[in-house]
């Protein structure tokens, strides 16, 4: 019975940890990486003295690209 109770309390705290990685910790650090790249991109953009509107079209398209490869965003 006790070796029970501690087996299903290790899988509930397993499968607890699972869902947490896959729906709080996994598309933070994605959207972290996403914004990091778009950043990047942002930062060569302005220093190739593009317009604000390019910038900012270019780098939501990139940020948002990433989300949808990484299956964030529809």
């Amino acid at each position: 019975m006790k070796k029970t109770i501690i087996i299903s309390s290790i899988l509930i705290i397993l499968i607890l940890g699972g869902v947490f990685y896959w729906f709080q910790w996994r598309p933070t650090e994605i959207k972290k990486e996403c914004f990091r790249k778009s950043d990047e991109v942002k930062n060569l953009m302005i220093k190739a003295q593009k317009s604000g509107e390019q910038i900012d079209y270019t780098v939501n398209y990139i940020y948002k690209n990433c989300l949808r490869e990484n299956g964030i965003e529809k």
